[in-house]
Protein backbone atom coordinates (compact mmCIF):
# COMPACT_ATOMS: atom_id res chain seq x y z
CA UNK A 1 0.00 0.00 0.00
CA UNK A 2 2.87 2.41 0.86
CA UNK A 3 4.59 1.39 -2.39
CA UNK A 4 1.23 2.41 -4.28
CA UNK A 5 1.01 5.78 -2.10
CA UNK A 6 4.51 6.92 -2.80
CA UNK A 7 3.71 5.81 -6.66
CA UNK A 8 0.93 7.65 -6.80
CA UNK A 9 2.39 10.59 -5.35
CA UNK A 10 5.27 10.81 -7.90
CA UNK A 11 2.70 10.18 -10.91
CA UNK A 12 0.83 13.25 -10.18
CA UNK A 13 3.63 15.39 -9.35
CA UNK A 14 5.28 14.76 -12.51
CA UNK A 15 2.34 14.52 -14.28
CA UNK A 16 2.08 18.46 -12.96
CA UNK A 17 5.83 19.57 -13.37
CA UNK A 18 5.21 18.04 -17.26
CA UNK A 19 2.47 19.71 -17.38
CA UNK A 20 3.61 23.15 -16.23
CA UNK A 21 6.73 22.91 -18.17
CA UNK A 22 5.48 22.43 -21.20
CA UNK A 23 3.11 24.95 -21.25
CA UNK A 24 6.28 27.46 -20.12
CA UNK A 25 8.30 26.14 -22.94
CA UNK A 26 5.51 26.65 -25.75
CA UNK A 27 4.74 29.47 -24.12
CA UNK A 28 8.63 30.66 -24.89
CA UNK A 29 8.52 29.46 -28.40
CA UNK A 30 5.52 30.99 -29.49
CA UNK A 31 6.38 33.99 -28.10
CA UNK A 32 9.31 33.84 -29.89
CA UNK A 33 7.77 32.97 -33.11
CA UNK A 34 5.43 35.44 -32.90
CA UNK A 35 8.17 38.08 -32.02
CA UNK A 36 10.07 37.36 -35.08
CA UNK A 37 6.64 36.93 -37.51
CA UNK A 38 5.91 40.69 -36.35
CA UNK A 39 8.98 42.05 -36.72
CA UNK A 40 9.43 40.09 -40.01
CA UNK A 41 6.24 41.89 -41.36
CA UNK A 42 7.05 45.11 -40.15
CA UNK A 43 10.12 45.18 -42.12
CA UNK A 44 8.13 43.99 -45.14
CA UNK A 45 5.35 47.22 -44.77
CA UNK A 46 7.98 49.54 -44.40
CA UNK A 47 10.12 48.16 -47.51
CA UNK A 48 6.87 47.84 -49.34
CA UNK A 49 6.27 51.39 -48.64
CA UNK A 50 9.50 52.66 -49.59
CA UNK A 51 10.53 54.76 -52.34
CA UNK A 52 13.69 53.24 -53.74
CA UNK A 53 16.29 54.81 -55.66
CA UNK A 54 16.04 53.54 -59.62
CA UNK A 55 18.85 53.28 -62.22
CA UNK A 56 21.07 56.19 -62.79
CA UNK A 57 22.52 57.46 -65.49
CA UNK A 58 26.46 57.35 -65.78
CA UNK A 59 25.76 61.40 -66.01
CA UNK A 60 25.23 62.39 -62.05
CA UNK A 61 24.15 66.00 -62.97
CA UNK A 62 22.35 65.89 -66.23
CA UNK A 63 23.39 69.95 -66.96
CA UNK A 64 27.06 69.02 -66.77
CA UNK A 65 28.49 68.76 -70.33
CA UNK A 66 30.34 65.66 -71.52
CA UNK A 67 33.74 67.39 -72.36
CA UNK A 68 33.58 69.66 -68.75
CA UNK A 69 34.89 66.59 -67.27
CA UNK A 70 36.77 62.87 -68.07
CA UNK A 71 34.47 60.66 -67.34
CA UNK A 72 34.08 58.68 -63.77
CA UNK A 73 35.53 62.03 -62.19
CA UNK A 74 33.78 63.99 -59.01
CA UNK A 75 31.44 66.64 -60.86
CA UNK A 76 32.13 70.72 -59.10
CA UNK A 77 29.08 71.54 -56.66
CA UNK A 78 26.71 73.61 -58.63
CA UNK A 79 25.02 75.31 -55.09
CA UNK A 80 26.16 76.61 -51.49
CA UNK A 81 24.41 73.49 -49.82
CA UNK A 82 27.35 71.14 -51.90
CA UNK A 83 29.89 73.54 -50.60
CA UNK A 84 28.79 72.97 -47.07
CA UNK A 85 29.39 69.06 -47.03
CA UNK A 86 33.07 69.37 -48.47
CA UNK A 87 35.49 67.55 -46.53
CA UNK A 88 37.24 70.20 -44.16
CA UNK A 89 40.50 69.79 -45.91
CA UNK A 90 38.28 70.76 -49.25
CA UNK A 91 37.14 74.15 -47.40
CA UNK A 92 40.53 75.29 -46.57
CA UNK A 93 42.52 77.03 -49.12
CA UNK A 94 45.82 76.13 -46.68
CA UNK A 95 44.94 72.85 -46.65
CA UNK A 96 47.18 70.15 -47.86
CA UNK A 97 45.14 69.21 -51.40
CA UNK A 98 45.49 66.20 -53.37
CA UNK A 99 47.76 66.39 -56.59
CA UNK A 100 45.55 66.12 -60.13
CA UNK A 101 46.74 62.08 -60.51
CA UNK A 102 45.28 61.66 -57.26
CA UNK A 103 42.44 63.57 -56.91
CA UNK A 104 41.67 61.72 -60.77
CA UNK A 105 42.41 58.22 -59.19
CA UNK A 106 39.88 58.47 -56.13
CA UNK A 107 37.38 59.69 -58.38
CA UNK A 108 37.37 57.03 -61.09
CA UNK A 109 37.67 53.93 -57.55
CA UNK A 110 34.07 52.88 -58.01
CA UNK A 111 32.15 52.12 -54.79
CA UNK A 112 32.71 49.25 -52.86
CA UNK A 113 29.53 46.98 -51.71
CA UNK A 114 29.44 47.72 -48.24
CA UNK A 115 28.89 51.59 -49.18
CA UNK A 116 26.26 50.79 -50.88
CA UNK A 117 23.26 50.60 -48.57
CA UNK A 118 20.63 49.39 -51.35
CA UNK A 119 22.87 45.98 -51.61
CA UNK A 120 23.89 45.20 -47.76
CA UNK A 121 21.25 45.59 -45.40
CA UNK A 122 22.11 46.61 -41.67
CA UNK A 123 23.24 44.06 -39.42
CA UNK A 124 20.05 43.75 -37.02
CA UNK A 125 17.93 43.77 -40.39
CA UNK A 126 16.46 41.23 -42.49
CA UNK A 127 18.27 40.63 -46.14
CA UNK A 128 15.22 41.82 -48.34
CA UNK A 129 14.04 41.37 -51.87
CA UNK A 130 11.65 43.48 -53.70
CA UNK A 131 9.91 43.06 -57.12
CA UNK A 132 8.06 45.33 -58.55
CA UNK A 133 5.38 43.88 -61.28
CA UNK A 134 4.18 46.62 -63.86
CA UNK A 135 0.58 47.30 -65.42
CA UNK A 136 2.01 45.15 -68.10
CA UNK A 137 3.05 42.23 -65.99
CA UNK A 138 6.51 43.14 -66.58
CA UNK A 139 9.27 42.26 -63.29
CA UNK A 140 11.46 43.88 -62.30
CA UNK A 141 14.21 43.57 -59.42
CA UNK A 142 14.82 46.77 -57.13
CA UNK A 143 16.66 45.60 -54.54
CA UNK A 144 18.37 42.50 -53.84
CA UNK A 145 20.16 41.59 -50.07
CA UNK A 146 19.59 37.69 -50.61
CA UNK A 147 22.91 36.52 -50.93
CA UNK A 148 21.93 33.04 -52.34
CA UNK A 149 20.08 34.44 -54.66
CA UNK A 150 21.79 36.13 -56.50
CA UNK A 151 20.27 34.82 -60.21
CA UNK A 152 16.87 35.48 -59.11
CA UNK A 153 14.30 34.15 -60.56
CA UNK A 154 11.43 36.65 -59.93
CA UNK A 155 8.74 34.62 -62.18
CA UNK A 156 8.95 31.69 -59.85
CA UNK A 157 9.18 33.29 -56.61
CA UNK A 158 6.34 35.47 -57.47
CA UNK A 159 4.44 32.49 -58.73
CA UNK A 160 4.97 30.81 -55.49
CA UNK A 161 3.29 34.06 -53.59
CA UNK A 162 0.87 33.72 -55.90
CA UNK A 163 -0.32 30.62 -55.24
CA UNK A 164 -0.48 30.95 -51.73
CA UNK A 165 -3.55 32.57 -52.25
CA UNK A 166 -3.09 35.51 -49.34
CA UNK A 167 -1.19 39.22 -49.56
CA UNK A 168 1.52 37.84 -46.88
CA UNK A 169 2.55 33.64 -45.87
CA UNK A 170 5.53 32.03 -45.80
CA UNK A 171 7.45 29.97 -48.74
CA UNK A 172 8.38 27.15 -46.90
CA UNK A 173 10.63 25.49 -49.62
CA UNK A 174 12.80 28.47 -50.19
CA UNK A 175 12.70 29.74 -46.34
CA UNK A 176 10.82 32.73 -47.29
CA UNK A 177 8.15 35.18 -46.12
CA UNK A 178 6.53 37.78 -48.92
CA UNK A 179 4.31 40.54 -48.56
CA UNK A 180 2.63 41.79 -51.69
CA UNK A 181 0.69 45.07 -51.69
CA UNK A 182 -0.83 47.83 -54.58
CA UNK A 183 -0.74 50.58 -52.91
CA UNK A 184 2.45 52.61 -54.08
CA UNK A 185 0.99 54.83 -57.50
CA UNK A 186 3.06 54.25 -60.32
CA UNK A 187 3.04 50.44 -60.24
CA UNK A 188 0.37 47.48 -60.27
CA UNK A 189 2.28 45.11 -57.64
CA UNK A 190 5.60 45.23 -55.04
CA UNK A 191 6.14 41.91 -53.94
CA UNK A 192 9.02 41.99 -50.79
CA UNK A 193 10.49 38.83 -49.97
CA UNK A 194 12.48 38.23 -46.60
CA UNK A 195 14.95 35.52 -45.92
CA UNK A 196 13.57 33.31 -43.11
CA UNK A 197 17.09 31.36 -42.33
CA UNK A 198 18.08 33.08 -39.58
CA UNK A 199 14.95 33.18 -37.25
CA UNK A 200 14.43 29.40 -38.16
CA UNK A 201 17.99 28.60 -37.03
CA UNK A 202 17.57 30.46 -33.90
CA UNK A 203 13.93 29.00 -33.06
CA UNK A 204 15.57 25.84 -33.85
CA UNK A 205 18.04 26.44 -30.92
CA UNK A 206 15.84 27.43 -28.88
CA UNK A 207 13.63 24.44 -29.30
CA UNK A 208 17.23 22.21 -28.66
CA UNK A 209 17.73 24.46 -25.46
CA UNK A 210 14.39 23.91 -24.25
CA UNK A 211 14.19 20.07 -24.57
CA UNK A 212 18.05 19.89 -23.01
CA UNK A 213 16.43 22.21 -19.49
CA UNK A 214 13.63 20.85 -19.40
CA UNK A 215 14.81 16.97 -19.79
CA UNK A 216 17.48 18.46 -16.84
CA UNK A 217 14.44 19.54 -14.58
CA UNK A 218 12.52 16.74 -15.64
CA UNK A 219 15.65 14.36 -14.07
CA UNK A 220 15.72 16.86 -11.38
CA UNK A 221 11.89 17.26 -10.31
CA UNK A 222 11.90 13.14 -10.53
CA UNK A 223 14.70 12.98 -7.75
CA UNK A 224 13.47 15.40 -5.82
CA UNK A 225 9.57 13.62 -6.25
CA UNK A 226 11.35 10.34 -4.41
CA UNK A 227 12.90 12.02 -2.04
CA UNK A 228 9.52 14.43 -0.82
CA UNK A 229 7.44 10.95 -1.48
CA UNK A 230 9.77 8.86 1.18
CA UNK A 231 9.62 12.32 3.33
CA UNK A 232 5.79 12.76 2.98
CA UNK A 233 4.64 8.56 3.32
CA UNK A 234 7.22 8.53 6.44
CA UNK A 235 4.14 8.94 9.24
CA UNK A 236 1.58 6.48 7.23
CA UNK A 237 3.90 4.16 6.44
CA UNK A 238 5.23 4.44 10.22
CA UNK A 239 1.04 3.73 11.64
CA UNK A 240 0.65 1.37 8.92
CA UNK A 241 3.48 -0.91 9.47
CA UNK A 242 2.40 -0.60 13.17
CA UNK A 243 -1.52 -1.63 12.54
CA UNK A 244 0.23 -4.49 10.57
CA UNK A 245 2.05 -5.88 13.42
CA UNK A 246 -0.96 -5.56 15.69
CA UNK A 247 -3.12 -7.54 13.90
CA UNK A 248 -0.47 -10.31 12.99
CA UNK A 249 0.38 -10.36 16.75
CA UNK A 250 -3.01 -10.41 17.98
CA UNK A 251 -4.15 -12.81 14.88
CA UNK A 252 -1.43 -14.79 16.02
CA UNK A 253 -2.19 -15.27 19.74
CA UNK A 254 -5.95 -15.88 18.70
CA UNK A 255 -4.81 -18.84 16.78
CA UNK A 256 -3.38 -20.95 20.13
CA UNK A 257 -6.88 -20.68 22.36
CA UNK A 258 -8.96 -21.19 19.33
CA UNK A 259 -7.38 -24.19 18.49
CA UNK A 260 -7.62 -25.75 21.87
CA UNK A 261 -10.99 -24.48 22.33
CA UNK A 262 -12.01 -26.35 18.98
CA UNK A 263 -10.19 -29.55 20.69
CA UNK A 264 -11.86 -29.54 23.36
CA UNK A 265 -15.33 -29.11 22.03
CA UNK A 266 -14.46 -32.12 19.47
CA UNK A 267 -13.23 -34.30 22.52
CA UNK A 268 -16.81 -33.42 24.24
CA UNK A 269 -18.57 -34.33 21.18
CA UNK A 270 -17.06 -37.50 21.13
CA UNK A 271 -17.48 -38.41 24.48
CA UNK A 272 -19.74 -40.32 25.68
CA UNK A 273 -21.27 -38.28 28.72
CA UNK A 274 -24.71 -37.97 29.09
CA UNK A 275 -25.30 -34.80 27.45
CA UNK A 276 -29.45 -33.57 26.19
CA UNK A 277 -30.02 -32.51 23.13
CA UNK A 278 -29.96 -29.06 23.89
CA UNK A 279 -25.95 -29.94 25.37
CA UNK A 280 -24.98 -31.14 22.09
CA UNK A 281 -26.61 -28.00 20.35
CA UNK A 282 -24.73 -26.17 21.93
CA UNK A 283 -21.42 -27.50 21.64
CA UNK A 284 -22.06 -27.46 17.70
CA UNK A 285 -22.63 -23.85 17.54
CA UNK A 286 -19.77 -22.96 19.81
CA UNK A 287 -18.14 -25.29 17.65
CA UNK A 288 -18.95 -23.81 14.62
CA UNK A 289 -18.37 -20.10 15.92
CA UNK A 290 -14.82 -21.10 17.00
CA UNK A 291 -14.10 -22.85 13.55
CA UNK A 292 -15.34 -18.96 11.57
CA UNK A 293 -13.05 -16.75 14.37
CA UNK A 294 -10.28 -19.38 13.63
CA UNK A 295 -10.69 -18.68 9.88
CA UNK A 296 -11.41 -14.99 10.46
CA UNK A 297 -8.13 -14.95 12.48
CA UNK A 298 -6.04 -17.31 9.61
CA UNK A 299 -7.30 -14.45 6.77
CA UNK A 300 -6.08 -11.11 8.89
CA UNK A 301 -2.90 -12.87 9.55
CA UNK A 302 -2.56 -13.84 5.77
CA UNK A 303 -3.52 -10.29 4.84
CA UNK A 304 -1.33 -9.03 7.61
CA UNK A 305 1.92 -10.81 6.46
CA UNK A 306 1.44 -9.62 2.69
CA UNK A 307 1.24 -5.95 3.49
CA UNK A 308 4.12 -6.17 5.53
CA UNK A 309 5.88 -7.93 2.84
CA UNK A 310 6.62 -11.12 5.35
CA UNK A 311 4.68 -13.43 3.41
CA UNK A 312 6.41 -16.21 2.02
CA UNK A 313 5.44 -17.38 -1.32
CA UNK A 314 7.48 -20.60 -3.12
CA UNK A 315 7.58 -19.90 -6.43
CA UNK A 316 8.32 -23.56 -9.02
CA UNK A 317 6.90 -24.46 -11.64
CA UNK A 318 3.32 -26.51 -11.48
CA UNK A 319 0.61 -27.86 -13.74
CA UNK A 320 -2.21 -25.84 -12.75
CA UNK A 321 -4.74 -28.11 -14.87
CA UNK A 322 -4.24 -30.68 -12.24
CA UNK A 323 -4.53 -28.26 -9.43
CA UNK A 324 -7.77 -26.86 -10.50
CA UNK A 325 -9.33 -30.59 -11.47
CA UNK A 326 -8.69 -31.79 -7.91
CA UNK A 327 -10.32 -28.16 -6.13
CA UNK A 328 -13.13 -29.25 -8.52
CA UNK A 329 -13.19 -32.87 -7.11
CA UNK A 330 -13.32 -31.28 -3.48
CA UNK A 331 -16.21 -28.91 -3.82
CA UNK A 332 -18.42 -30.93 -5.90
CA UNK A 333 -20.20 -32.88 -2.89
CA UNK A 334 -20.10 -29.37 -1.04
CA UNK A 335 -22.25 -28.08 -4.18
CA UNK A 336 -24.13 -31.28 -4.38
CA UNK A 337 -25.60 -30.49 -0.59
CA UNK A 338 -26.46 -27.10 -1.56
CA UNK A 339 -28.55 -28.43 -5.03
CA UNK A 340 -26.16 -26.89 -7.62
CA UNK A 341 -23.82 -28.48 -10.05
CA UNK A 342 -20.52 -27.50 -11.23
CA UNK A 343 -19.30 -28.44 -15.02
CA UNK A 344 -15.48 -27.97 -15.95
CA UNK A 345 -13.40 -27.08 -19.29
CA UNK A 346 -10.09 -27.63 -17.96
CA UNK A 347 -7.59 -27.35 -20.80
CA UNK A 348 -4.49 -30.05 -20.49
CA UNK A 349 -0.65 -29.37 -19.67
CA UNK A 350 -1.39 -25.74 -18.68
CA UNK A 351 2.09 -24.74 -16.23
CA UNK A 352 2.54 -21.85 -14.69
CA UNK A 353 5.34 -20.95 -11.75
CA UNK A 354 3.66 -20.16 -8.56
CA UNK A 355 2.77 -21.34 -5.34
CA UNK A 356 0.69 -24.34 -4.87
CA UNK A 357 -1.00 -24.10 -1.55
CA UNK A 358 -1.91 -20.54 -2.27
CA UNK A 359 -2.90 -21.02 -5.99
CA UNK A 360 -5.04 -23.61 -4.67
CA UNK A 361 -6.42 -21.31 -1.74
CA UNK A 362 -7.12 -18.87 -4.64
CA UNK A 363 -9.49 -21.61 -6.73
CA UNK A 364 -11.29 -22.57 -3.50
CA UNK A 365 -12.27 -19.18 -2.48
CA UNK A 366 -13.31 -18.33 -6.12
CA UNK A 367 -15.23 -21.95 -5.90
CA UNK A 368 -16.49 -20.94 -2.29
CA UNK A 369 -17.92 -17.75 -3.12
CA UNK A 370 -19.66 -19.08 -6.29
CA UNK A 371 -21.42 -21.90 -4.56
CA UNK A 372 -22.48 -19.28 -1.60
CA UNK A 373 -23.96 -16.60 -3.80
CA UNK A 374 -25.14 -18.63 -6.58
CA UNK A 375 -28.92 -19.28 -6.68
CA UNK A 376 -30.32 -22.59 -6.08
CA UNK A 377 -30.74 -25.65 -7.86
CA UNK A 378 -28.41 -23.41 -10.25
CA UNK A 379 -24.87 -24.77 -12.09
CA UNK A 380 -21.63 -23.43 -11.99
CA UNK A 381 -19.29 -23.15 -14.80
CA UNK A 382 -15.29 -23.12 -14.29
CA UNK A 383 -12.86 -23.39 -17.47
CA UNK A 384 -9.36 -22.93 -17.62
CA UNK A 385 -7.77 -22.55 -21.26
CA UNK A 386 -4.46 -20.25 -22.27
CA UNK A 387 -4.72 -17.13 -24.09
CA UNK A 388 -2.55 -14.48 -25.74
CA UNK A 389 -1.92 -10.74 -25.28
CA UNK A 390 -0.18 -8.03 -26.32
CA UNK A 391 2.93 -7.09 -24.21
CA UNK A 392 4.05 -3.40 -24.29
CA UNK A 393 7.46 -4.14 -22.83
CA UNK A 394 8.46 -7.45 -24.49
CA UNK A 395 7.00 -5.85 -28.05
CA UNK A 396 5.32 -9.71 -28.62
CA UNK A 397 2.99 -12.19 -27.76
CA UNK A 398 2.79 -13.23 -24.14
CA UNK A 399 1.25 -16.43 -23.13
CA UNK A 400 -1.02 -16.32 -20.25
CA UNK A 401 -3.43 -18.97 -18.80
CA UNK A 402 -7.10 -17.43 -18.31
CA UNK A 403 -8.94 -19.13 -15.26
CA UNK A 404 -13.24 -18.26 -14.96
CA UNK A 405 -15.32 -19.50 -13.00
CA UNK A 406 -19.28 -18.12 -13.67
CA UNK A 407 -21.93 -18.64 -11.48
CA UNK A 408 -25.93 -17.87 -11.82
CA UNK A 409 -27.14 -15.19 -9.40
CA UNK A 410 -27.95 -11.67 -8.63
CA UNK A 411 -26.18 -9.44 -11.03
CA UNK A 412 -23.35 -7.47 -9.64
CA UNK A 413 -23.87 -3.72 -9.87
CA UNK A 414 -21.11 -1.62 -11.19
CA UNK A 415 -20.60 -0.25 -7.71
CA UNK A 416 -20.51 -3.70 -6.48
CA UNK A 417 -18.15 -4.89 -9.00
CA UNK A 418 -15.77 -1.87 -8.33
CA UNK A 419 -15.83 -2.31 -4.45
CA UNK A 420 -16.02 -5.78 -4.69
CA UNK A 421 -11.93 -6.65 -3.67
CA UNK A 422 -11.67 -4.19 -0.89
CA UNK A 423 -11.50 -5.95 2.63
CA UNK A 424 -14.62 -6.52 4.38
CA UNK A 425 -16.97 -5.63 2.08
CA UNK A 426 -20.28 -7.44 1.01
CA UNK A 427 -22.97 -6.84 -1.14
CA UNK A 428 -26.13 -5.58 0.80
CA UNK A 429 -28.56 -8.48 0.26
CA UNK A 430 -26.01 -11.03 1.83
CA UNK A 431 -25.46 -9.21 4.78
CA UNK A 432 -26.71 -11.57 7.69
CA UNK A 433 -27.72 -13.94 4.73
CA UNK A 434 -24.57 -15.73 4.19
CA UNK A 435 -22.04 -16.66 6.62
CA UNK A 436 -18.93 -14.95 5.81
CA UNK A 437 -16.37 -11.71 6.53
CA UNK A 438 -15.19 -10.43 3.32
CA UNK A 439 -12.19 -11.23 2.96
CA UNK A 440 -12.11 -13.86 0.63
CA UNK A 441 -11.77 -11.84 -2.64
CA UNK A 442 -9.87 -9.28 -0.92
CA UNK A 443 -6.99 -12.47 -0.30
CA UNK A 444 -7.57 -14.14 -3.63
CA UNK A 445 -6.22 -10.52 -5.21
CA UNK A 446 -3.32 -10.67 -2.82
CA UNK A 447 -2.23 -14.13 -3.85
CA UNK A 448 -3.15 -12.91 -7.76
CA UNK A 449 -0.78 -10.14 -7.04
CA UNK A 450 1.97 -11.79 -6.02
CA UNK A 451 2.09 -13.68 -8.76
CA UNK A 452 1.92 -11.08 -11.52
CA UNK A 453 -1.27 -11.11 -12.08
CA UNK A 454 -4.90 -10.19 -12.89
CA UNK A 455 -8.55 -10.52 -11.30
CA UNK A 456 -11.26 -8.72 -12.19
CA UNK A 457 -15.36 -9.74 -11.99
CA UNK A 458 -17.59 -8.62 -14.69
CA UNK A 459 -21.56 -9.28 -14.88
CA UNK A 460 -24.35 -9.67 -17.74
CA UNK A 461 -26.55 -7.61 -16.05
CA UNK A 462 -29.14 -10.42 -16.26
CA UNK A 463 -28.06 -13.30 -14.24
CA UNK A 464 -24.56 -14.51 -14.96
CA UNK A 465 -21.44 -12.97 -12.79
CA UNK A 466 -18.09 -14.16 -13.91
CA UNK A 467 -14.62 -13.93 -11.96
CA UNK A 468 -11.68 -14.28 -14.08
CA UNK A 469 -7.85 -14.68 -13.36
CA UNK A 470 -5.44 -14.38 -16.18
CA UNK A 471 -1.72 -16.02 -14.55
CA UNK A 472 1.74 -15.93 -16.88
CA UNK A 473 2.30 -19.15 -18.39
CA UNK A 474 6.02 -21.06 -17.72
CA UNK A 475 7.34 -20.89 -20.88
Amino acid sequence: MIRKLRRKFILIMMSTVTLLLTVIFFSLYYSARLNYENQGYEQLRAAARENLPTQMSPRSNPHQPESADAPGTIPPSDNAHDANNLHPLDSNPDSNSLSPSDEKALSQTPPSEEDSPEQRPDRNETPLLVIDQSMDGTLSVVKNQLVRFEAVDAEGLVALADAVGSPNGLISEQHLRFLKEDSTPGRSLRYVFADTSSEERSLHSQLIHSLVIGAAAFAAFFLFSILLSRWITAPVEEAWNRQNRFVADASHELKTPLTVILANIGLLAKSSADFTANDRTSLSHIQAEATRMKQLTESLLTLARSDSGQSVTDFRPLDLSYLTDSCILTFEPVAFEMGKTISSQISTDIYVNGDTEKLRRLITILLDNACKYSSPESEISISLERGQKESSLLKRNSPFALLTVTSEGTPLTDEEIEHIFLRFYRTDPSRGTISGYGLGLSIAQTIVDEHHGQIRAVSDGINRNTFSVSLPIEL
